[in-house]
């Protein structure tokens, strides 16, 4: 669901440059500062540690277990929709999405929070704290100097640094082709069916009844002025 959304982002992100000549600031990228010893363990403190704990109760303990009257798959659809639209930016907005989905799933098919909270925290570690790391060890400006000269070898100084990045790219690859494998394993046992809920949307005017309610209305206009202020 990450390395999906983090494409999905990508692509975006890439269009969006294209429209409007320029790409929105990344507030994560912005927050993170792998070569500052302090502020590494401020961001593992804080994004591996304790924001995780705190979303996980939020989104799936309250907001998720709440909308499960509905559905399972409303429950897991409508929060996973707020928490990619509470993160405000366009970076974060798809992944976000979907791996709230999938944290969401897992909440309902178990009923339990230490899964959620300890599979957030390996996302967060690998995205905020061992990715900006790793790249510490490449001189990008470098690399992008070597790479627009046409040269076939990479200097000696930048090897390590280029294979442990590479290592890291393609380890998570290979993790999301056998994620992929046992999501389409797991349909075919259907254990990912989703069960009605007691009160579910009516068939008629479905849509409107879930979006154009006037709680969920203000939250998805509020983090939708959200979103565009993030763009400026």
């Amino acid at each position: 669901a990450m390395m999906v959304g983090n494409y999905l982002s990508n692509t975006l992100l890439m269009w969006f440059e294209i429209w409007f000549g320029s790409v929105p600031a990344n507030p994560v990228a912005e927050a993170i500062s792998p070569n500052d010893p302090a502020i590494v363990l401020v961001t593992v403190a804080f994004m591996v540690i304790l924001m995780p704990a705190l979303e996980e109760l939020l989104f799936r303990r309250i907001i998720c277990a709440k909308l499960l009257p509905l559905g399972e798959g409303y429950a897991i659809f409508l929060s996973g929709a707020i928490f990619g639209l509470i993160h405000g930016n366009l970076y974060q907005l798809p992944y976000a999405f979907l791996t709230g989905a999938f944290l969401a799933f897992i909440y309902i098919k178990t009923g339990k929070l230490i899964y959620t909270i300890i599979y957030h925290s390996i996302i967060n570690f690998m995205g905020a704290v061992l990715a900006p790391w790793l790249l510490t060890f490449v001189d990008l400006e470098k690399l992008e100097e070597v790479i627009s000269s046409g040269a076939t070898e990479i200097p000696a100084e930048l090897l390590s640094g280029v294979l442990a990045v590479s290592i890291y790219s393609m380890s998570m690859i290979v993790l999301t082709v056998i994620g992929i494998v046992l999501f389409f394993k797991a349909k075919k046992r259907k254990r990912l069916a989703l069960e009605q809920g007691i009160l579910p949307p009516p068939k008629k005017h479905r849509m409107s009844n879930l979006f154009l309610n006037g709680g969920v209305a203000t939250a998805i206009a509020f983090f939708a002025f959200y979103l565009v202020i993030g763009l400026k």
